[in-house]
């Protein structure tokens, strides 16, 4: 599960502590509200993966289901940019064993895809998809529903215009869920700020104008 940086961990502290948990409570809203009801279908020439601690060598389930839905968006003119690095010398990187997730999926042979190894968390993901984006193409970003508001925040910070994709076809409450909803929440207030967690949702769902 993605987590915060450790650099920001005291601003997120702060915040919680200072509002008495308001802000955290508002960010839980937002991310409730952007996992209900983001797409599950979006256009775009540049399909983005961010990647997700693998559990050994194994690709699990929640990034399973990313490379799914990659595997299901992709189309001839379309490529696919997998992001993560590894957790340690000598093990494969989450951007590799994406690559060979989405393969045995039954991604085709001649679909483009470019490894980004280098990024170790969700700002990192989405610096490689502006990097890899050339002028005009647009990209998407297909995560898990409880992760698409902080992508959205953090693209929003770099200056890079995304679309948002879910990898579930819905949002389903189950207790893996919540917890990764609660830890999203104190995620947006470490990297974003106070500010984050008062954007209404809708402008986090808004597509390319």
């Amino acid at each position: 599960m993605p987590r915060p940086r450790s650099c920001s961990i005291v601003r997120g502290l702060l915040l919680c502590l200072v509002s008495g948990g308001w802000l955290w409570w508002r960010s839980v809203r937002l991310v409730l509200a952007v996992a209900r009801r983001a797409p599950c279908y979006a256009e775009g020439q540049v399909l983005l993966v961010p990647g997700y601690r693998l559990h050994g060598d194994e690709v699990p389930y929640p990034y399973a289901l990313r490379l799914r839905r990659a595997v299901r968006l992709w189309r001839p003119g379309r490529r696919l940019v997998l992001s993560g690095a590894a957790a340690g010398p000598g093990q494969p990187s989450e951007a590799l064993a994406g690559y060979v997730g989405l393969r045995d999926l039954g991604l085709p042979a001649a679909a483009p895809v470019d490894l980004d190894e280098a990024a170790r968390d969700t700002l990192g993901n989405l610096a490689a998809a502006r990097e890899r984006s050339r002028q005009g193409e647009t990209a998407v970003v297909i995560s898990n529903r409880w992760h698409l508001a902080r992508c959205a925040l953090l693209a929003r910070q770099i200056g890079l215009d995304v679309k948002l994709c879910a990898a579930e076809r819905r949002w389903r409450a189950s207790a893996f869920a919540g917890l990764a909803l609660c830890r999203e929440a104190f995620a947006i207030l470490c990297c974003c700020g106070a500010e984050a967690a008062r954007i209404p949702p809708h402008r986090l769902l808004e597509t390319l104008r």
